[in-house]
């Protein structure tokens, strides 16, 4: 995901696709500290040969939270409410101009407080407040998430897959052996083959 925001910040490829259209990007790291952050960028830099030096002028703005309230939305009794860091993420992203623009979210455990498995409340997150957020600020969002241990390739309601216009899973080549390799596969697609997959090391 840093490697997404790094290469759509410059208009670079990702993973070995083209970027099409080059615009600022906003990712809040609900995880990991500045100092990770850091530490990861100047890695990715290092592997993809000095690709993205150019990071100093591009518009990638990293946010770490951590120790800091992420989440951006509420269930109570069933009823959606913004939560405090909805309000602070507006303002943010207003900063980017009214432009086109990425944001990335990880993770969904720290943006939404919810009962994961409520279809209905999970739907409303995704339709109403996240789009809501898109549309005001003409972004495209991605959000991650963790899987269950279980095998599956999302967790709780069926809604995290049928709310949303893609989602990717990103897993070991093998289960068993676990080895350096992953693959980046295309679950769900409505613009695109859904299946497809990428290896990476």
């Amino acid at each position: 995901a840093m490697m997404l925001a790094m290469s759509v910040s410059q208009g670079l490829p990702w993973l070995g696709f083209e970027v099409c259209k080059r615009m600022p990007v906003a990712m809040v790291m609900c995880e990991d500290s500045e100092d990770e952050l850091h530490r990861r960028v100047e890695a990715i830099n290092k592997t993809a040969l000095g690709a993205f030096s150019d990071l100093k002028t591009a518009e990638v703005h990293f946010m770490s939270r951590v120790g800091k309230d992420c989440v951006l939305c509420r269930e109570d009794n069933g009823v959606l409410r913004d939560g405090p860091f909805m309000k602070e993420l507006h303002t943010q992203l207003k900063h980017l101009g009214d432009g086109e623009k990425l944001l990335i979210l990880d993770t969904v455990a720290d943006i939404y407080s919810g009962n994961e498995s409520n279809r209905t409340a999970v739907n409303q997150f995704i339709k109403y407040k996240l789009c809501g957020l898109a549309k005001i600020h003409n972004a495209t969002i991605v959000i991650i998430a963790h899987p269950p241990k279980s095998g599956a390739t999302y967790s709780g309601s069926t809604a995290w897959n049928n709310s949303v216009r893609n989602r990717l899973y990103l897993g070991w080549k093998d289960d068993k052996n676990k080895d350096d390799w992953r693959v980046l596969s295309v679950e769900k697609s409505n613009y695109a083959r859904a299946g497809t997959k990428v290896c990476l090391k």
